[in-house]
């Protein structure tokens, strides 16, 4: 009770690791654990609580970066920081995959983004769903993809009954805040709509994050160097 667990990747090259340690907001507790170990690169970690305590983990890994395209992969890390159950490979194809985010909703149902290289050279955004009992469920879907237009570091966040995903894409201007709103099962329920329509310039790195009265908050980078601005938009159920 009162603990949060922090995930960070150790080592170099093709001795890496996914570590947890717990912490009470003032220093560790405990010793740390071996979320997984790995003799790959590791890449783009990510985590979310669970509702009953514990958290997943997701990060990409390149089983052989010579032969192999980046991975997805994830894994459920229980109360006690002692995963009991094995790593599941969320995506492993002929794209690319990087960046991905994890989202989890108050029963226990997850979703895990990430953008993806395409056939013309941009990047896509996919998204897979996780089941409340903790496998995969259904196959991965694609969120949206445009040709050759660059879609990439993809957020989530539970919305109403579903899922929203953000990212940054090409917008008018430079680049801007992107969304789109899922169903339950995983289809959308909405079309790509813009976020951040009124600002100018680059708008980057987006998060999201659920709040208790069903709202969701939007956050990104608004500008470049000096003059860059954290913004923020809430979302209604």
């Amino acid at each position: 009770p009162g603990l949060m667990e922090v995930v960070r990747i150790e080592g170099f090259g093709d001795s890496q690791s996914v570590v947890g340690t717990f912490t009470d907001g003032l220093s560790s507790v405990g010793e740390p654990t071996t979320i997984s170990q790995a003799t790959q690169p590791i890449t783009g970690l990510a985590a979310a609580a669970t509702v009953g305590g514990g958290l997943w983990a997701v990060w990409t890994v390149t089983p052989n970066a010579d032969v192999d395209p980046v991975g997805i992969v994830i894994r459920r890390v229980p109360p006690d920081g002692a995963p009991k159950q094995s790593p599941m490979g969320v995506f492993a194809g002929a794209a690319a995959a990087s960046r991905p985010a994890v989202a989890m909703a108050t029963d226990s149902r997850g979703l895990v983004a990430w953008d993806q290289a395409t056939p013309a050279g941009g990047k896509a955004i996919w998204a897979q769903r996780i089941a409340a009992n903790g496998l995969l469920e259904g196959d991965p879907l694609v969120v949206h993809e445009e040709g050759d237009s660059p879609h990439l570091g993809a957020a989530v966040a539970p919305l109403g009954t579903g899922w929203v995903v953000v990212w940054e894409g090409p917008d008018e201007d430079s680049s801007g805040v992107l969304a789109r709103r899922l169903g339950a099962d995983g289809q959308p329920v909405s079309a790509v709509f813009p976020v951040s329509a009124d600002e100018t310039g680059p708008q980057q790195t987006p998060t999201a994050a659920a709040l208790t009265d069903g709202r969701v908050i939007i956050i990104w980078r608004d500008g470049l160097g000096a003059s860059a601005s954290i913004r923020g938009r809430y979302l209604a159920p």
